[in-house]
């Protein structure tokens, strides 16, 4: 459900979504797209490959893409990826102004 509002939101404000199903299948996307894809939007829960795991993986690809987490808990990200300027952490409720401004910033500097 997450998923679909997300990827609702973000193709209204004139996106592209790719929407995938776990943090494996994201991965793989990045890999296979990794040129084509300007930003990453994840939730910090999921199964298999979590958000930090995720993080960490697309950082290891030497992948400057900017990423939003989504969480439901105001904790700090536990992995060491996850606190580079290119990934901003949300919590959730989330309105689709704050997903646009936040976005907006990582994307091209603005708000």
């Amino acid at each position: 459900m997450v998923r679909y509002l997300l990827s609702e939101v973000l193709q209204s404000q004139g996106h592209r979504v790719i929407a995938c199903e776990d943090g494996a299948d994201a991965l793989r996307t990045v890999r296979l797209r990794l040129g084509e894809i300007d930003a990453v939007v994840t939730d910090s829960l999921m199964p298999g490959i979590d958000g930090s795991k995720l993080v960490a993986e697309i950082r290891a690809l030497g992948s400057g893409i900017p990423i939003l987490v989504v969480s439901g808990s105001v904790e700090e990200p536990s992995c060491d990826a996850c606190d580079d300027p290119g990934t901003v952490h949300l919590t959730k409720p989330l309105s689709p102004e704050r997903l646009k401004s936040e976005l907006n910033r990582l994307l091209y500097g603005t708000m």
